[in-house]
């Protein structure tokens, strides 16, 4: 690297405005080049080291991080990462770090990713404070104790070692971070207890490796630990009850392991800030009276940590508190900021996909019917960004219903909610009223709703429906399993109201902003949206659904023809039908020329499918346009079973269509025997055409120009013998 470069990266770290923001710069070069650095990984690091002043919880530690990152992103330091957990350091920027950690002042010492395969040679072991191993290949630590009086940070992280000698950590009292993870350590060794300054510990386990858990309790013996994450254990009887000693503790992180929590552990640390306990434990137990020892962690135990900022825990069985708490105002962890909560069981498979993984922090929340009625539940409801809602037999409208049993109040708190998802809600037959609530304030940050199983719902969303008309936000739509929808969204006008205006007039630019759908087992759906009772449909505004991306429309096996998609949308990218046997079409001519942007396009299981595109009379006095290109950005287009197909285009083959094509697949397709494929517009770019077999192949018809049939053979894999 150029001098000059260096020169001016190292007048930018000189004038960074703390020792704090200073250090963050550095700590950075510990990490492998090209890194996506994990906010909370680093966090952790930081608040081990102990260099941040004036800061008196993590919550507030947290806030002076992310200020710290923002000031380094701000002076091209650091970059954004792949998202808003993580950041990049540039190449050239590390190289610099690395270059000003190395003065002895600092103490810095990083070989990550160096690709070492034993313990390096030190120099100046004594003035040495941190040193990262992150990402190499040395499978064992040396036998010979080494001895680091000043060493601060220890990673060796991602090398795979196998034993640690049990003399390792005897010379490092000084030790405040030690990241182990991702080793293959069978146990820990007998030194551990020496590392008496210890602040923040980091260890996991892979599933093949037989870690002797027993060896656990010797971290119960680091009294000053504040940090503690494992993941990947596999407790056997029980959590180490030893771990109750460490009652400095602010972090514990259990995520990725398994066992029971036992009584009388978690009370211990009252210090507690954060807690990640999602999927590890859920069966917390009534505090039965005389039951001082054995048995299980007891919600009141979870319920007295009153530090808490942060909570990830499952609560599957909700009579734990039901029982506990005679009085329903009673609200715990009353500072939460960050939470993931799930209270009463849920589907194993529904918590996969609808909650966030890992340690992002949210604010998500999953109850029922019998939980909402605390006042700590209702209250969490009012800040939650992510709330799923199961099993609530009564509720037949989430918002601007009459009240019953005071339970559709939830709809009329829900102010930060970002993604909604409801799901086993017997009763429920509307979204909302058909009347315009006042507060236009509830649900204007929706950008995900997700309904599942509620069996009564014949429609989605109408044009007086608040999710329409004032927030306009949402990106992903998906409905699953109602098995009576009829209708997603109806864009029937409306009739008038008082004064002469009707509810759907005035142009309303409905969901600009919407990306997906995606249709599921609905067998009653008959139309996506418009109305197939021959009602006058609503024109759409400029602007209306012009942002979506995908469709997916699958198992919906009343869907009838032209109820899939509007006239114009022209930023669809990908577009797939499965298992919808009424459609003996998928588009019009005129929707097909819509679609100037339609990259992908999947059609399955289809049983009544005789055309993809149909052509329409023009209306009286419209002009009959010059034959234009369809369908010009098409890449992939995929046809499976459709035992009646007999063509892409009805009538007459379009000359200038899909020569963008890359990717065709047809399988089980027999009566189709023309493609959509033309000779004066080829898919030059065709890569991959796979069909049933060469005698199909054989079988296809091009007319007099056998041009596109010679261009195509080179491509052509056919499927027989695949599988």
């Amino acid at each position: 690297m150029e001098d000059s470069v260096l020169q001016c990266l190292r007048r930018s770290f000189d004038n960074l405005s703390s020792d704090e923001a200073k250090f963050c710069f550095l700590l950075c070069s510990l990490f492998p080049e090209d890194r996506e650095i994990y906010i909370i990984d680093f966090f952790r690091y930081v608040v081990g080291e102990g260099i941040l002043q004036d800061v008196d919880s993590m919550e507030e530690a947290w806030n002076v991080v992310c200020q710290l990152l923002d000031e380094l992103k701000d002076c091209c330091l650091l970059l954004e990462g792949k998202d808003s957990e993580h950041f990049k350091m540039h190449d050239v920027v590390r190289d610099a770090a690395i270059w000003i950690s190395s003065d002895k002042a600092y103490g810095f010492y990083g070989f990550a990713n160096k690709g070492l395969r034993r313990w390096p040679e030190i120099a100046q072991v004594d003035e040495c404070q941190r040193i990262s191993f992150m990402g190499n290949s040395f499978d064992s630590l040396p036998a010979e104790q080494p001895v680091f009086p000043k060493l601060r940070t220890l990673i060796l992280r991602e090398n795979g070692i196998y034993t640690i000698p049990d003399s390792f950590f005897q010379g490092m009292k000084a030790l405040l971070v030690l990241d182990l993870r991702s080793e293959n350590v069978a146990s820990l060794p007998s030194s551990f207890p020496c590392l008496v300054s210890l602040k923040a510990l980091f260890l996991s386990r892979y599933q093949w490796v037989n870690f002797d858990v027993t060896s656990l309790s010797l971290i119960g013996e680091l009294k000053n630990l504040e940090i503690l994450q494992l993941q990947g254990f596999q407790f056997g009887s029980a959590v180490p009850k030893e771990f109750g000693n460490l009652t400095k503790l602010r972090c514990l992180d259990l995520l990725g392991c398994k066992g029971r929590i036992p009584r009388n552990l978690i009370s211990r640390l009252s210090r507690l800030e954060q807690l990640y306990l999602t999927e590890v434990f859920s069966n917390w137990q009534v505090d039965d009276e005389g039951s001082s020892s054995g048995g299980a962690a007891t919600f009141a135990e979870l319920a007295n940590l009153s530090h808490l900022t942060t909570l990830h825990v499952d609560i599957g069985n909700p009579d734990v508190f039901l029982q506990q708490q005679d009085d329903l105002n009673f609200v715990p962890w009353p500072a939460l900021t960050d939470f993931k909560i799930f209270l009463g069981e849920v589907e194993a498979w529904i918590r996969l996909v609808s909650f966030e993984t890992g340690r992002s922090r949210s604010k998500q929340l999953a109850i029922t019917k019998s939980t909402y009625k605390y006042k700590w539940v209702s209250d969490l409801v009012t800040k939650t960004e992510w709330l799923f809602l199961h099993n609530w037999p009564g509720m037949e409208c989430l918002i601007g219903g009459a009240e019953e049993e005071g339970f559709t109040h939830v709809g009329h708190k829900l102010f930060e909610v970002r993604a909604l998802h409801l799901f086993s809600m017997p009763d429920m037959r509307s979204l909302c009223s058909g009347t315009l609530l006042p507060n236009v304030l509830l649900l204007r940050k929706l950008r995900k709703l997700v309904i599942e199983k509620c069996h009564k719902l014949v429609d989605v969303l109408l044009p007086s429906c608040m999710l329409l008309r004032t927030h306009q936000l949402m990106e992903s739509l998906e409905i699953r399993r109602c098995h009576k929808l009829e209708k997603v969204l109806s864009l029937v006008q409306e009739e008038e109201g008082e004064g002469g205006q009707s509810a759907a007039a005035g142009g309303i630019v409905l969901l600009p902003r919407l990306q997906s759908i995606r249709l599921w087992d609905l067998p009653e759906l008959r139309s996506v949206w418009g109305d197939d009772d021959g009602g006058d449909v609503m024109m759409l505004a400029a602007g209306s659904l012009q942002n979506l991306q995908r469709l997916f429309v699958w198992d919906c096996k009343s869907l009838k023809d032209d109820h899939i998609l509007p006239p114009i949308f022209p930023s669809l990218r990908r577009l797939d039908i499965d298992g919808c046997g009424s459609l003996t079409y998928l588009l019009s001519w005129r929707q097909a020329k819509g679609l100037p942007h339609l990259q992908e396009l999947c059609v399955w299981n289809c049983g009544r499918m005789e055309t993809v595109v149909i052509k329409e009379e023009p209306e009286e006095e419209e002009e009959v346009e010059e034959e234009s290109h369809v369908l010009p950005s098409l890449t992939h287009l995929s046809f499976l079973n459709l035992p009646v197909l007999r063509s892409f285009f009805q009538g007459e083959q379009c000359s200038k269509s899909l020569s963008s094509l890359e990717y065709l697949h047809v399988e089980e397709c027999p009566k189709l025997k023309k493609l959509p494929l033309s000779s004066s517009s080829p898919p030059v770019d065709l890569e991959s055409f796979r069909g049933d077999s060469w005698e199909w192949f054989e079988s296809l018809e091009w007319g007099e120009d056998q041009s596109i049939k010679q261009r195509l053979r080179p491509v052509f894999q056919p499927l027989e013998g695949v599988w």
